[in-house]
């Protein structure tokens, strides 16, 4: 999914050929997001939109989607500032942050209000939220322009742990098994638990995470080099 102006495009991910396309009823002011279901906009007067992507699809296979785009929204959202967060979605709860330092959760499929968490800043980067096979562990990661890093619970919105960066976040957490990897601005990278926010290993020179697998965690340094460790080293190799 693509937006331009206000415009959304549906684009097929295999050779980019248009699907369908949209206008939406607010100027966005984040990506779209979707689930198996629903399409997630946020927009500039602060309002998320939910749209039913199978009534896009058959609206537009017959022809009919122009004129009847106000049918496909689900339901619309209103918060008080810009939405700057883009919302991240399960089946159970819909996230979206604005621009006042709120963070909201809704559930999917009537809006209801789950939890407001409220923080001195909003966000600097992308949200994540990331299920749990233990009941009641699903966790969202939101990072403030104060520095703070709070992973919340998502269940209620209660803080889990906090930890503050001391400089600005702007790159998504890289939660990864039992690791949140964390690459402030300038700051290097950092390993924390997931279960406490405690840092297992700080790597100064990395600058952006690239990947990890089951060993190894992967990220660039300042001259744009990879470079390799084995998580559990303490060093960046």
């Amino acid at each position: 999914f693509v937006v331009i102006g206000t415009t959304l495009y549906a684009r097929d991910k295999y050779d980019g050929d248009e699907l369908w396309s949209m206008r939406l009823p607010g100027v966005p002011s984040t990506s779209p997001t979707a689930d198996n279901n629903r399409l997630y906009v946020g927009t500039l007067e602060g309002s998320v939109y939910a749209f039913d992507l199978a009534l896009i699809r058959r609206l537009n296979n017959e022809g009919r989607l122009a004129q009847y785009r106000d049918e496909t929204v689900v339901w619309r959202y209103q918060t008080s500032g810009e939405i700057v967060a883009a919302p991240v979605a399960d089946d159970k709860r819909v996230v979206f942050a604005s621009k006042i330092g709120s963070l909201f959760a809704v559930t999917p499929n009537s809006r209801e209000l789950a939890f407001q968490f409220e923080s001195n800043a909003p966000a600097a980067a992308p949200l994540d939220l990331v299920r749990s096979d233990e009941p009641g562990q699903d966790t969202i990661y939101y990072a403030a322009g104060d520095t703070n890093f709070y992973a919340l619970r998502a269940a209620n919105g209660t803080t889990k742990w906090l930890y503050v960066a001391g400089s600005p976040i702007r790159e998504k957490p890289h939660p990864i098994g039992d690791s949140v990897y964390l690459v402030p601005v300038g700051a290097g990278m950092y390993d924390l638990s997931a279960e406490n926010g405690r840092v297992r290993w700080w790597a100064p020179s990395a600058r952006q995470f690239v990947a990890a697998s089951p060993t190894r965690v992967y990220a660039t340094d300042e001259g744009g080099r990879i470079a390799a460790r084995r998580r559990e080293d303490v060093a960046l190799r």
